[in-house]
């Protein structure tokens, strides 16, 4: 009948709202409010304050450029309307290899956005390293944290689980799965 949140030998942590505790007294159970407000706790730890959205990805990529060889750039629209952000880095515009790492294609998987925002941090906090200034003057980097910034959005707010973007297939079904829409050897001369 309780939420039992973690039992232990001697006693049980459980969740419980005013009215059980005030049963429990009449009934001459015991109890410690461990956690005297749930819901903020629960709001403090929310995963949503864990994980970045569209605006605050944009805003952490527009904090790392730095001098004339990066940039934070608008590579497309989604279906909604939203901006693809990029962050691109290097020292040679005409430079013939481009690296592209992507996170975000399925919109439930947050952790892919946030390794591509920790390696675009890691590349701004070692943008003097002799190596790496090597890599940005014979190459051409991109970081797109978030491709899909629509499925993004509607896993913050509607379905956790979603994960295509948000195309309306016009059959009363919504959503592409973006990482099987590929052509067969998709930019191998690239």
């Amino acid at each position: 009948r309780f939420d039992i949140i973690q039992e232990d030998t001697n006693y049980y942590y459980i969740a419980t709202n005013d009215i059980e505790e005030e049963n429990f007294l009449e009934h001459c159970i015991y109890f410690e409010d461990v956690i005297p407000d749930i819901k903020k706790f629960y709001k403090k730890i929310n995963y949503l304050n864990d994980y970045h959205s569209n605006e605050s990805s944009l805003t952490l990529l527009q904090s790392l450029v730095f001098t004339n060889f990066s940039s934070v750039v608008s590579v497309g629209k989604s279906i909604e309307n939203r901006d693809i952000w990029a962050y691109k880095i290097t020292k040679d515009e005409n430079a013939l290899t481009n690296c592209y790492i992507i996170g975000l294609q399925h919109a439930r998987e947050w952790i892919g956005m946030e390794v591509v925002l920790s390696f675009a941090e890691y590349l701004f906090n070692h943008k003097d390293d002799e190596n790496l200034q090597n890599v940005f003057f014979n190459k051409v980097i991109w970081l797109m944290p978030i491709m899909n910034p629509d499925g993004l959005e509607y896993t913050r707010t509607t379905d956790r689980l979603w994960r295509k973007n948000r195309r309306d297939n016009l059959d009363g079904t919504f959503g592409v799965d973006t990482n099987r829409n590929y052509d067969f050897e998709f930019y191998t001369n690239s």
